[in-house]
């Protein structure tokens, strides 16, 4: 339990540090894919975030997803602005849910928020696991 508070702890202390980094989004940089890589890439080396191309090539989706959500954002009117963190590649995501095995699976367990790792060869199906849904 205390690693992984303190790894909590250092992960909410790396984001406060990278609060202070600001990697703008030009108009520029959504033009194309090779420009939203290209922006990808800038990000890797501000963010100091080390990636070969299979793991860079895996994460781009999300972190195209986030340019442009941050990008629509600031540019709505709105009366706050996001920007682009150390994590805008789901990096934060892997390391706060566990890594399941090719045999294990999540459960919703029923009348609760929570979920429990399940082993074996087979997924429940939808009508087995549909009565904990009609409460």
């Amino acid at each position: 339990m205390n690693t992984d508070v303190s790894e909590l702890d250092f992960v909410a202390q790396e984001a406060k540090l990278q609060c202070k980094v600001n990697l703008q989004i030009h108009e520029d940089d959504l033009a194309s894919d090779e420009a939203l890589w290209s922006l990808y890439e800038r990000w890797c080396k501000v963010f100091n975030q080390e990636r070969d191309s299979d793991e860079m090539a895996r994460r781009f989706q999300t972190f195209k997803d986030n340019v442009l959500l941050v990008y629509r954002v600031n540019n709505s009117g709105l009366p706050y602005k996001l920007k682009l963190n150390k994590f805008s590649d789901g990096k934060l995501k892997e390391l706060c849910y566990p890594r399941l095995a090719d045999n294990e699976y999540f459960v919703w367990l029923p009348y609760s928020n929570s979920r429990v790792a399940m082993r074996g060869n087979k997924k429940p199906q939808e009508d087995e696991s549909a009565w904990a849904k009609k409460v």
